[in-house]
């Protein structure tokens, strides 16, 4: 898709996708006095066509429209450049706004609802994907190690293999990574990420876990997005990868110069070198040794007390008998 039409928070296009969606419908009507364009949409078949005409900054999609193939719509609609989408309806279970939201839904609107707060939400998705928007034409590619982010194209590799991401999981990587180092609480990664001051901090947890099934080579001992305890998560910095590689090969360079020591004083004085000092040692006759408590053994006449030589030893050294 090209450039959208829209032009800033009052000039956003939306594409209004509910039963007996009409110019009376008072979700028209609401957006209108907001400042946005309202477009709409009575068939979900037609939403193809008008999303392709109009080029919305986001769609408001009623499931109703579309009970058994929403989660098809939403795989059509992300795209790099495809709108936000705002699903409403009778979602009154917890596991089906989550698998919604993960399927790539940006937001979830429960029927009924105040005019005011659906208003609202929709507002806080378009400053969101605005601003992402900005920083995408700021940064094309993220790098981290052997991860690469393409911000252009949308696209993620690790170790140079693709890695496919929802717009949902792609918005909240390029958050962590922007905040490389940077313990962030659930509660600033919703507000920032999904744009909500009120919501459940489950949906956090449930996108953290799938982007970790994706990115981790073992998702049970993250090496990327660690979980910090009491706060929340945080994308390992570069830095501390590069500290621990220095520190283990500080350590298996320490290891490396003990074992040569070790070697070397197991190899023992080099008796057979005549150049040694230890072999021009001259012979000391006449002296003295100091038995030890237990006595000493010699090759030849087994161990010897510190009483006197074995029986029937006559040897000496020197002029002392032993």
């Amino acid at each position: 898709m090209g450039e959208r039409t829209g032009r800033g928070l009052g000039g956003g296009v939306i594409a209004v996708a509910t039963p007996g969606a009409g110019p009376g419908a008072l979700e028209l009507r609401a957006l209108t006095a907001a400042g946005l364009a309202a477009v709409p949409v009575h068939a979900a078949e037609a939403l193809g066509g008008v999303v392709a005409q109009y080029r919305p900054d986001l769609v408001l999609l009623d499931i109703e429209l579309c009970p058994t193939t929403v989660i098809e719509v939403l795989a059509e609609l992300a795209t790099a450049s495809g709108p936000a989408v705002i699903l409403c309806g009778s979602l009154s279970d917890p596991s089906r706004r989550a698998a919604l939201l993960c399927a790539g839904a940006d937001d979830c609107v429960r029927t009924p609802y105040l005019l005011d707060e659906l208003v609202a939400r929709v507002l806080a998705v378009l400053r969101r994907t605005q601003r992402d928007r900005r920083e995408t034409q700021c940064v094309g590619t993220l790098v981290a190690g052997s991860m690469r982010v393409d911000v252009d194209h949308h696209s993620l590799t690790i170790n140079g293999r693709q890695i496919a991401l929802t717009l949902l999981e792609f918005r909240l990587l390029l958050y962590l990574l922007r905040n490389r180092g940077v313990a962030l609480s659930r509660e600033r990664l919703l507000v920032d990420v999904w744009g909500y001051t009120i919501g459940t901090l489950e949906t956090v947890t449930v996108h953290i876990r799938r982007l970790r099934s994706k990115i981790e080579t073992d998702p049970s001992r993250p090496a990327w997005i660690e979980t910090v305890w009491g706060v929340g998560y945080r994308f390992r910095a570069e830095s501390e990868d590069r500290d621990f590689q220095r520190v283990c090969r500080t350590r298996m360079e320490g290891n490396r110069v003990r074992w040569q020591h070790y070697d070397a004083s197991r190899a023992g004085p080099p008796f057979a070198s005549t150049s040694s000092s230890w072999a021009r040692r001259p012979t000391r006759v006449g002296t003295t040794r100091a038995r030890p408590a237990g006595g000493f053994t010699t090759p030849f006449s087994g161990p010897l007390s510190t009483g006197g030589p074995a029986p029937g030893d006559t040897r000496t050294r020197g002029a002392q008998e032993l």
